[in-house]
């Protein structure tokens, strides 16, 4: 993702629905970069605040408590957006292309990773909607949609790359382990108040790969640019 985004040493970066701040380490210690990560998670946000201070990146690395698509940053001031698996969780993806636009330098770049649906798959037992719903994902839209969403901001596809069969392992594995971890989920519901997401939230292993074998979704990493 880094090589497909063509990171340089010194850019300017947001990584957007940055979880713990994993990729935001990455490229502080990688390729010296300036990174802002935002989540909208407060326990997120917590660790990833430990984790700067245990690592010493706190001149380089910076996280915020903020929406993606409505940021606090300036205008024109980013060389680059990284969005790795968060964007499918935003309900509105043209208001993050909005944002996205206005955070970029002239020529920067808007790099992403993240799961699309297939167009003109029969979906009779809804293994996608079901998988979207248990791992609190906003609908699930074609590779053709997010594109059509990125250029009605202004943003320049120029590269689309499928790895769907190198995760394929990775879901397997997270398959089997929904099918472990589920006995114990149903004894921990049983014996604690567990919330409506919590009681089902182990079902999303299971959902995501039964709908990847059926061919509903592909795994796509893109690169977008706004112009010069």
């Amino acid at each position: 993702m880094a090589k497909l985004a063509g990171i340089v040493e010194g850019s300017r970066v947001l990584d957007a629905g940055c979880g713990v701040g994993g990729s935001s380490f990455f490229m502080a210690e990688a390729y010296g970069c300036q990174v802002t990560g935002v989540t909208l998670s407060e326990k997120q946000l917590a660790y990833a605040h430990e984790q700067n201070l245990l690592l010493g990146w706190q001149h380089v690395v910076d996280f915020k408590l903020e929406d993606y698509t409505q940021t606090s940053l300036p205008s024109a001031d980013l060389d680059l957006i990284w969005a790795i698996e968060s964007l499918t969780s935003a309900p509105d993806k043209k208001k993050f292309a909005l944002e996205a636009y206005r955070l970029l330098k002239p020529g920067g770049v808007l790099v992403v990773a993240d799961y699309y649906q297939v167009e003109g798959k029969p979906d009779p037992d809804q293994w996608l909607e079901k998988w979207r719903r248990t791992w609190s994902l906003a609908p699930v839209i074609p590779e053709s949609t997010f594109v059509e969403d990125m250029a009605c901001a202004g943003l320049v596809l120029e590269e689309s790359l499928d790895f769907t069969k190198e995760i394929t392992p990775t879901a397997r594995r997270m398959y089997y382990a929904s099918l472990a971890a589920t006995l114990p989920s149903l004894i921990y519901d049983a014996l604690f108040k567990a919330s409506r997401f919590s009681r089902t939230h182990y079902k999303s292993g299971i959902f995501q790969y039964k709908a990847l074998k059926k061919g509903l979704w592909e795994y796509k990493m893109m690169k977008f640019r706004k112009p010069l």
